[in-house]
């Protein structure tokens, strides 16, 4: 009788769980019905409801990089807007490495917000150079622009070739931009079943321990840590993790352990 009810209280929850993501995605906020859809599949993993749930919702995450005070936070709200009803959310935090890193939620293309009087800085090509490692797209919305001003130049080094441009000053610029971001996002790739991969985490303020277990969402695992290298940015680590059981991931797929949270940049083997 007890093991009976048991198995009916991990039920109940996700079928409340399911409720509410659906709830969620009717009022079109995808992020938060993407969150209690995987709480639902946490509880009750033998069910169908919540998987079928995740892959009905189709939505894509849109961080913008660069300095505060070149119109991040002015940008935002509008290109918000200029998506209308299709299923992007626009995120933008003050540590977009940080956000990038430690969302639960898989970055689809970075948007760098640039002044055309102040240009790319040290802290954006940071910013791309993690964008890319996590398998984001990445695009430039010009701001501070005259219209007079045909063309801007940009030195972005030969590390970020042909990173798209968009003026983004008027409202016209921002509808382009928001219809241009699609076009940037490439397509996710397809699960591996691996026992080695490379991951990017924020640097642990703590040694980091020889192992952890690493929490997937659908899948959990112990895992050793071979190797920690210096991450594509300051306070970011790469590391070599070696789980003790075969798990099927993907380049871009989050996960959450003692180190913190953390994205696969590479399936190793």
């Amino acid at each position: 009788m007890i093991e009976h009810a048991e198995a009916i209280v991990p039920a109940g929850v996700a079928r409340l769980q399911v409720k509410l993501a659906r709830t969620w995605l009717a009022a079109g906020a995808w992020r938060e019905a993407q969150v209690y859809a995987q709480r639902a599949q946490w509880w009750d993993k033998g069910s169908s409801e919540p998987p079928e749930l995740l892959a009905a919702i189709r939505g894509y995450t849109v961080v913008l990089l660069g300095r505060l005070d070149d119109g991040r936070a002015e940008l935002a709200p509008q290109l918000q807007v200029a998506f209308g009803k299709a299923p992007y959310e626009v995120v933008n935090r003050e540590n977009p490495i940080s956000e990038m890193i430690s969302s639960p939620h898989r970055v689809d293309c970075a948007v760098a917000v640039v002044a055309a009087d102040v240009g790319v800085t040290a802290e954006l090509r940071d910013q791309f150079a993690v964008a890319l490692a996590i398998g984001a797209s990445i695009g430039i919305a010009l701001t501070r622009i005259s219209h007079a001003v045909r063309e801007v130049e940009l030195d972005l080094g030969p590390d970020f070739p042909d990173v798209p441009v968009v003026r983004a000053g008027s409202g016209d610029e921002i509808y382009e931009l928001a219809d241009r971001i699609p076009g940037w996002i490439k397509s996710q790739g397809a699960e591996t079943e691996c026992t080695q991969f490379r991951a990017l985490l924020m640097t642990p303020e703590d040694h980091s321990p020889p192992s952890t277990m690493i929490d997937f969402g659908e899948h959990r695992r112990t895992a050793s840590v071979l190797a920690e290298l210096p991450g594509a940015a300051e306070d970011t680590v790469l590391v070599l993790f070696e789980v003790s059981e075969a798990v099927s991931v993907m380049a871009g797929a989050r996960f959450v352990c003692e180190l913190g949270s953390g994205v696969v940049t590479r399936i190793v083997k």
